[in-house]
C-alpha cells in the first residue's frame, strides 16, 4: 500500500510541475489571457457564475479554442491561399 502511495503522490508532483510549466509559458505567451483566465476561473469557483452561465462560457471558450487550433494548423489551404479568420479565401 505504500509503494501505491508513493507512486500517486510521485505522478502528482509530476502533473503539478508539468501544470506549471504550462501557466508559465501561457503567461510569458499571453500574459492578459491567461490572467482573465485565472481570474474568471477564481470568480467561477468563488461561485459568482450560475450553472448556466458557465456552460455558455465554456462553450464560447471551446469555439475560440477551436477556431485558434484550426488557424494555428492549417494556416493554408491546399490550393496555396490563406483564409481569414472567418475561413474565406484571401486574395
Amino acid at each position: 500500500m505504500v509503494g501505491r502511495d508513493r507512486e500517486f503522490m510521485t505522478a502528482l508532483e509530476e502533473g503539478a510541475a508539468e501544470l506549471n510549466r504550462f501557466l508559465r509559458e501561457q503567461m510569458i505567451r499571453r500574459p492578459y489571457a491567461t490572467m482573465g483566465g485565472g481570474a474568471l476561473l477564481g470568480y467561477a469557483l468563488g461561485g459568482g457564475l450560475t450553472i448556466r452561465t458557465s456552460a455558455l462560457l465554456l462553450r464560447a471558450a471551446a469555439r475560440v479554442a477551436m477556431v485558434r487550433a484550426v488557424q494555428e494548423l492549417m494556416p493554408v489551404l491546399p490550393e496555396g491561399r490563406a483564409v481569414d479568420s472567418n475561413g474565406r479565401k484571401t486574395a
